[in-house]
This record gives C-alpha cells, sequence and structure tokens, in this order.
C-alpha cells in the first residue's frame, strides 16, 4: 500500500495551482511500472477537500483502487 497524494489526470482536480505534471507523471509512470490498473470509481468525482472557502478551495480525486494480475 502507498499514499501517493496526486492525480493521474487534470479532470481530477478542481482548483489546482501550480505545476503538478511532474508528480502526475511520476504517478503514471510507477502504475505503468508495476502492472497497477485503477479500477473504475462511482459516486463524487472528488474524494479530498483541502476545507477552505474562498478562492484557494481546492478538490482533488485522490482515492482510488489498484489492482494488478499478481
Amino acid at each position: 500500500m502507498g499514499d501517493f497524494n496526486t492525480i493521474v489526470d487534470m479532470s481530477e482536480v478542481c482548483g489546482a495551482s501550480g505545476d503538478i505534471g511532474a508528480a502526475m507523471d511520476e504517478f503514471k509512470g510507477c502504475l505503468t511500472e508495476t502492472g497497477f490498473i485503477i479500477l473504475p470509481i462511482q459516486g463524487n468525482t472528488f474524494t479530498w477537500h483541502n476545507c477552505n472557502t474562498d478562492s484557494r478551495s481546492l478538490w482533488k480525486r485522490l482515492d482510488r483502487m489498484l489492482v494488478n494480475d499478481r
């Protein structure tokens, strides 16, 4: 198990600021190297919120289920 705190695609974030492309690429590379597949999600698009109610509000889809054939 691991905790990456990153997204796979820009559609998984709302309100992002800064460059998150490097973290996204690293996570996708890890998924490719390990053979993990992301299972489809049902329900809310975003699974995490930073609890800000102003312009710094940030929503992300961080929770996901990964599987491989091993």
